[in-house]
């Protein structure tokens, strides 16, 4: 995705196996200054994940972009 093109959402299984979604629209990681591993953690905490967050974790996100 491109900051500031493209909005996102994200669907993730939180630290207590429940699948959660969370949503940013195309302005939110441009006007933040935002790259796109600080807009996706930032989405990941805007959803509830409460657990550290790995390279390896950000890897299970399925991410769809608009």
């Amino acid at each position: 995705f491109q900051v500031g093109v493209h909005g996102i959402r994200i669907e993730f299984i939180n630290e207590k196996g429940s699948k959660r979604t969370a949503t940013y629209l195309p302005e939110v990681a441009k006007e933040q200054g935002w790259d796109h591993i600080q807009t996706i953690d930032s989405l990941l905490r805007k959803g509830g994940y409460k657990a550290p967050i790995t390279n390896e974790f950000r890897k299970t996100i399925k991410l769809t972009r608009y």
